[in-house]
């Protein structure tokens, strides 16, 4: 049987605070897969990763206990005064094989996000290699991962990563992940990351793909 501790704070004096807790316990009761993104993954600049498992027939259902974001970010902490940023990034695969677990070293297959953002750090690798000569910086290659994503719906932030169309946008200049287009917070959550990079450069491709004026305000 599992059991843990919550420490309950009293406040004596002083403002009244957000207490917000986290624990990797089975506490179902209280578990919600929202604004759970914390501390580095919650970054701006950082690739947050959630999971799908190896072995669902679509690859296409994010696992109950991976985060689905967003994250609460103080601009005011004295006052209180926060904003939800977009963090969740994308999701990769889990539970398949190692070469530790089969040596015994740990769990196999391997589970969590601790195995699904192993992935994509090795998948962010093959686009550097594939596109050695650009030199691309992490910023572009955040930018090609979420852009050629597979959808999997709002859970799944610009979707399941996907290594062949990465690697291959990684390899051809043409596509719109590298033309200039001055990006801006789109989606209106104070921050300018690669979502808002996704969400311009779908609607180009389908202007595009309309024969439509694919110029988007400044």
């Amino acid at each position: 049987m599992q059991s843990c501790w919550i420490s309950i704070i009293r406040r004596y004096s002083g403002f009244i605070r957000e207490l917000e807790l986290f624990s990797s316990h089975n506490l179902n009761e209280y578990v919600v897969p929202n604004d759970s993104i914390y501390g580095h993954p919650a970054v701006s600049d950082v690739v947050a990763v959630g999971a799908i498992d190896a072995s669902d027939p679509g690859n296409n259902d994010v696992q109950a206990f991976s985060s689905r974001g967003t994250s609460t970010i103080y601009t005011d902490f004295p006052n209180q005064v926060s904003v939800d940023r977009t963090t969740l990034d994308g999701v990769g695969i889990d539970g398949v094989q190692t070469r530790s677990g089969v040596l015994g070293y740990m769990p196999s297959p391997f589970f969590g996000t601790s195995a699904a953002a192993p992935h994509v750090a090795a998948l962010a690798g093959l686009i550097l290699d594939a596109a050695d000569s650009l030199a691309l910086t992490p910023s572009e290659v955040s930018i090609v991962l979420t852009s050629t994503a597979v959808d999997v719906g709002v859970n799944g932030g610009a979707g399941r990563f996907n290594a062949l169309d990465a690697v291959n946008a990684a390899l051809n200049p043409t596509l719109s992940w590298q033309n200039p287009v001055i990006i801006y917070d789109v989606n209106n959550d104070s921050f300018v990351s690669p979502i808002d990079y996704q969400i311009i450069s779908n609607e180009i491709n389908r202007r595009n793909a309309a024969g439509e004026d694919n110029l988007l305000p400044r």
